[in-house]
This record gives structure tokens, sequence and C-alpha cells, in this order.
């Protein structure tokens, strides 16, 4: 099952990654965007199989409005969340950059397990510098759907991400979602979902995201919270099981 996208295949070995895509019966792939790069390889047997994720797990605990006066966040405030390790993949370094073009004092949550590297400090001080409104949560395990639920839109700032499961929770909660095209999300989100930003520049993401909370782009909540469901879920595990069945 292949899942990442090129950036991660220079942490494989040349004669690894060979091995391990030429002597596979059929190759599952976590997105559209892996099918192209394996099928631009040469490979024929790729079969789109998304990843599956329990809808029923993704339920706050937490009343929203508790969450926010702990997190300091107003009522009329629109918050934006990111959840993801610190890591320049995740886009992690440019939340910086995306909030200097937003609103003074935009709120923003980054939910995701901590990293101290010089790409740590040049964000947490580029932070402090210009007086930022940025919380950052440590990998949270009981409260992570509460600490989403509190935030109002999603902003995937990730340069490749397949098909994250970050992206399906937040249409499960109803959170619109804005991001670059970086992979998989070019498949997820439709009209009314949120919007999509080609290029990885952050005046325009940012841009993006002001549509959004401030009604120029419509949201769908509707739509958003049917992406992805029960009933899609388990119509797909029985496409995985009967592929499975069908190579065994």
């Amino acid at each position: 099952h292949v899942h990442e996208l090129v950036q991660e295949y220079d942490e494989r070995g040349y004669d690894e990654f060979k091995q391990m895509l030429g002597g596979a019966k059929l190759l599952f792939t976590a997105s559209q965007t892996v099918v192209d790069n394996l099928q631009n390889m040469g490979y024929k047997n790729v079969v789109l199989m998304h990843g599956l994720i329990n809808v029923e797990d993704i339920k706050p605990t937490r009343n929203r409005a508790e969450v926010r006066q702990e997190l300091g966040f107003r009522d009329d405030e629109f918050v934006w969340l990111m959840s993801g390790a610190w890591s320049n993949r995740k886009g992690f370094d440019m939340i910086p950059d995306i909030l200097r073009k937003m609103p003074a004092r935009t709120p923003f949550v980054w939910m995701g397990p901590a990293r101290k590297t010089g790409t740590t400090y040049y964000v947490e001080q580029y932070i402090r510098t210009h007086d930022l409104n940025v919380r950052f949560l440590t990998e949270q395990s009981t409260q992570y759907f509460s600490y989403f639920n509190a935030c109002d839109g999603f902003c995937l700032t990730s340069r490749e991400d397949s098909y994250p499961i970050v992206m399906r929770e937040a249409a499960v909660l109803g959170k619109p979602i804005v991001g670059f095209n970086s992979g998989g999300i070019r498949e997820f989100v439709k009209p009314g979902m949120g919007e999509i930003v080609e290029g990885f520049y952050p005046k325009a993401l940012a841009q993006a995201m002001l549509r959004v909370q401030t009604g120029e782009t419509v949201i769908d909540r509707a739509k958003l919270q049917t992406a992805i469901t029960t009933q899609t879920q388990q119509a797909e595990a029985k496409r995985w099981i009967e592929t499975l069945e069908n190579i065994l």
C-alpha cells in the first residue's frame, strides 16, 4: 500500500523502493495523485484504495464554548486550525507568513506532536516578533476532537499530503477546508466545501482563508458532513475486502 508522495520517496533506498514496487502483485494507493505518480513510473498494476476512518469516533467530548474560553478566543472570532507534525512538509514554517497576510490577531491553532528543531525556533521567534495569535497544542489523545470542534475552519498548509486523515475529520465536523493543492485535497474538496489554492504562496492561501471566513466563499456544511460518512466507509471497506480476496 503506497500512501506517501514523492518527497517521502527520498527516505527510501533506491533498491529497497524498486523491490517494494516491483515485487507487488497489486499496488494499492491512497489517492489519485499516488496513482498518477506510479503510473508515470510505468506501473500498471495500480488501484486507488482510499484509507478508512471511523466516523463514529469523530465526536467532541467537551462543550465548544468552554474550550474556546479555555483557549482565550472570543465568540465572534473565526479560528483556524491545522493538525500535523511540526515539519516543512506540513508547511509548519509558512504559518507566520500566512498570518501576516491576514487581519491582525487572526487566531490560529496548530495541533500536533512537537519537534524542537531550528525550524521550530525560527517559527517561534517569528511569531513572537510580530505578535501573531497562534496557539500550539501538543498531540492530543482524549480531547483532540473537542479542540478541533472549537475552531471554525481547517487550513491545510502541507506542501505534500496524499489523502490526509485530518482533512476528512474536518469535513465530518463541518469545518470548511482551505489548503494548497498538495495532493488528495483536490479529489476530496468540492464546491461548497472550501477552497483549493494553486501554488504555494502564503498570500494566496491567506486570501482564500479570508474569503471563507467573511462568507464571500459560500460554505455548505451539509455537503461537508456528507462527503464522508459511516455508509461511505462501509462501502469502501467492502471494496477493500473484495479486492484483497481476488488477489489471494
